[in-house]
């Protein structure tokens, strides 16, 4: 089941973001770097962004047996006083034992449904390079590579490298 996320949520959600991370991204990223992430960051910093409720924006938990396996969160960037007519899908977030189980593209679907009802045209993310089992799955929701988009974030000595994709979207026909 997908639904929007409440502030009672964002204890499980930081859980899932550091259990998440640590399971996609073994043996991706430097082991110190995972073993290093806190829940206590992740939960003081999704309680701001859910406290905040920023307008043209969402966050969406799916829960399997009740419990909270995954989340994901969209929002519209601002360019000078407007907003743009591309959202940017910001996180798609699993627990392993989520995985398979169709619950990536539930939430993909509830944020493509939301940014659609907010008037975007089209999605954009950033994905990591050697990120195959995520850019496999955007591909096979029509997102596309935008190869001359390459961003590049530092976290302390790592470097990560990203790549954009993009996808139109258009509201569904019957």
């Amino acid at each position: 089941m997908v639904r929007p996320a409440q502030l009672s949520d964002v204890s499980r959600i930081a859980q899932v973001h550091v259990q998440a991370w640590q399971d996609a991204y073994r043996g991706l990223l430097p082991d110190s770097l995972l073993d290093g992430l806190s829940v206590e960051q992740r939960e003081r910093w999704w309680r701001h962004t859910v406290e905040r409720n920023r307008p043209h924006s969402g966050l969406f938990v799916v829960e399997d047996n009740e419990i909270i396996v995954g989340f994901s969160n969209w929002s519209r960037p601002k360019e000078g006083n407007s907003y743009t007519a591309e959202g940017e899908l910001e996180t798609i977030y699993l627990i392993q034992e989520a995985w398979g189980k169709r619950l990536g593209y539930e939430l993909y679907v509830a944020v493509e449904a939301a940014a659609l009802e907010d008037g975007c045209s089209s999605l954009g993310l950033w994905v990591l390079h050697n990120n195959q089992r995520a850019i496999s799955f955007y591909e096979r929701v029509g997102f596309k590579l935008e190869p001359e988009k390459v961003k590049i974030d530092h976290r302390g000595d790592v470097i990560l490298r990203e790549h954009r994709y993009t996808k139109s979207i258009l509201p569904r026909t019957s």
